[in-house]
Order: structure tokens, then C-alpha cells, then sequence
């Protein structure tokens, strides 16, 4: 017989877990569609769209009109023609990222852009095959004013809302269309502004490295 069983470890946090994380928890990962199929639990709910024109922040080798380079580390190329994105000419493509080297864009001249009215931070990414056997991941976050670090905001790993097959960038060399609903990244109705986008390297190991190419990038 059985008296009954609880699931350990599983935190209230609704972004805790992920498929990226390598904890205990079944949050985010195939474990948890146990949960659903035989308890009925709810999965997370995707963000719905928002019916506003999207934000383009870069498509096709061409960065918005108030958009500029802000990276660190590594060299960026956003003019790549190295396997674009079908029907465009070129890609942005980053490359030999390591330790928290990022590509980053921000708006020019301290601006800011209003973001109340969107509810989804999306874009088109590959990943290349890293030269290492070290896994390497990459998280994405926004930032609410000069200093990200300062800001509060979280850092997600790209992976867990992609149809990339791992987090590992060297188990990868897929092309993905990547999601975010900005209440992961910390959006709320209290934080409506954003100055900054940051696609950063996660190292997991010595002298991981990733390179990456990414394309139409926009709120939506």
C-alpha cells in the first residue's frame, strides 16, 4: 500500500528550476510533466501577446534607430553573412566569448523605451559547437539603467525557453526562435523601462568560450 508521497525539493519561486538548472527540482523540467499528467498541475502559462507593433531592436545586419553597440569581450560582427537567418542577408554573430563577456545593445543618449504595453522579449539564435567539451550556456537579461548588476532584474537562461535540445552550447548547433515573457526577466508593472539588452557567456568551466548568431530581436 501507499500512504502517500511529496515531491522534494520545490520552491514557491515560479522561476525557480528550468532545464538548465541541475538541482532537485522537477520545475521546468520533463519530471514535472509527471506532476500535470497524473496530479493535473498547471504549466506555466506562455505570455500572451500584447496586439502593440513590436519593438525592433536589430534585424538584418541593421540595429534600430536608437540602438547601439554596448558589448564587452569577444568580437561582434553585426553585419555577418555566415549562414543568416532564411531570407536576410546578414545575422549578428558573436564570437569567442569567454568568462562574462556579452553582446549587448543599448539605446543611445540615455534613452529609454517604455515597455508596459509588451509582454515578450523574443529573437532567432544558432549556436555554434564550442571547440572545448565543457558545457557553456548563455543567459539573457535587460537591464533598467546604467549598471545592470545594480538593477535587480534576472538572468535567464536562454535555453529554457527555446527548442534548443540542451544547455550546452557545444552539444548545439540548432537554430532556435527564443521567447521570454519579460515578467521572467523581472518586468513588472513597477519596472516599465529598459535601456539596455545583454546576451552573456555563463562560463561552467576553465576557459569555456561560446560564439553565437542571433537575429530579429524585438519586443513583442
Amino acid at each position: 500500500w501507499l500512504a502517500g508521497l511529496f515531491p522534494w525539493d520545490y520552491f514557491a519561486d515560479p522561476l525557480d528550476g528550468g532545464k538548465c538548472d541541475t538541482g532537485y527540482t522537477v520545475a521546468g523540467k520533463p519530471a514535472y510533466d509527471v506532476f500535470v499528467k497524473n496530479y493535473g498541475a498547471p504549466g506555466r502559462r506562455p505570455a500572451k501577446p500584447s496586439g502593440n507593433p513590436p519593438i525592433v531592436v536589430y534585424a538584418n545586419g541593421v540595429l534600430g534607430s536608437q540602438w547601439q553597440d554596448e558589448s564587452w569581450g569577444g568580437a561582434v560582427n553585426y553585419k555577418s553573412t555566415d549562414d543568416p537567418y532564411p531570407g536576410h542577408q546578414f545575422s549578428a554573430d558573436a564570437q569567442g566569448l569567454v568568462g562574462w563577456d556579452a553582446l549587448s545593445i543599448g539605446m543611445t543618449g540615455g534613452q529609454h523605451i517604455q515597455i508596459g504595453q509588451y509582454s515578450s522579449f523574443g529573437f532567432d539564435m544558432r549556436v555554434a559547437a564550442a571547440d572545448n567539451t565543457t558545457a557553456v550556456a548563455l543567459a539573457a537579461y535587460l537591464c533598467t539603467c546604467d549598471n545592470c548588476s545594480a538593477c535587480g532584474l534576472q538572468q535567464r537562461p536562454v535555453a529554457d525557453y527555446s527548442s534548443l535540445a540542451t544547455c550546452a552550447v557545444d552539444q548545439s548547433d540548432a537554430s532556435a526562435h527564443v521567447s521570454i515573457p519579460l515578467a521572467d526577466l523581472g518586468i513588472t508593472e513597477a519596472v516599465s523601462t529598459i535601456d539596455r539588452l545583454v546576451f552573456m557567456n555563463r562560463p561552467t568551466g576553465p576557459a569555456n568560450s561560446s560564439t553565437f548568431w542571433i537575429d530579429n530581436i524585438a519586443f513583442t
